[in-house]
């Protein structure tokens, strides 16, 4: 068997009653070298996935010594995991 790294994350819905559901997307590893990379949205663009919820998750993944900045809107917040390293 080959390995497997999974990150699971919940996220409760915008509002009751919505019904549960499941998805999955590979992303290139080139769309997500170095940049953010949306990846699920409430309102998905470029190949993200739909989510019921205000909240817009982007991942990277970073080459040693590459640093990324993120600026949010005003209002927002945010929320950063390191999965590895």
């Amino acid at each position: 068997t080959d390995p497997v790294h999974f990150l699971q994350i919940w996220i409760m819905p915008e509002r009751s009653g919505i019904k549960p559901g499941y998805e999955q997307q590979r992303f290139a590893p080139a769309d997500l070298a170095d940049q953010w990379r949306l990846i699920a949205s409430g309102q998905p663009r470029d190949g993200a996935l739909k989510i019921h919820q205000d909240v817009d998750l982007y991942a990277t993944r970073l080459s040693a010594q590459h640093t990324l900045t993120y600026v949010p809107a005003k209002g927002r917040k945010l929320w950063l995991q390191v999965a590895r390293g």
